[in-house]
């Protein structure tokens, strides 16, 4: 059942997350808008749309995962995040 909340535009991710139709989607929030994408190429021009529209302002950028994705984080990031964490260790 949707409600009155599920209508209206979301001003912010957090209200978002809470919206069924952002979901699987990539989400970009300036100026107390939310811009979407369903690709990364799309977000990239949507990122440069939002730049030149909202010059003094840092945008933010999010995926939504549907509700049946899992997020893994990349072991080889981890790895290289370790591996400096132990590089700045050794030299102090």
């Amino acid at each position: 059942m949707t409600t009155q909340d599920d209508y209206k535009k979301p001003k912010s991710i957090d209200e978002a997350r809470n919206n069924y139709r952002y979901k699987g989607k990539i989400i970009v929030e300036a100026g107390g808008r939310i811009f979407t994408a369903r690709s990364g190429e799309k977000a990239h021009s949507v990122l440069k749309r939002v730049r030149k529209q909202y010059p003094d302002q840092t945008p933010t950028v999010a995926y939504l995962p549907k509700s049946n994705e899992v997020m893994i984080p990349s072991m080889t990031k981890i790895k290289s995040t370790q591996a400096k964490a132990k590089k700045k260790d050794i030299k102090e």
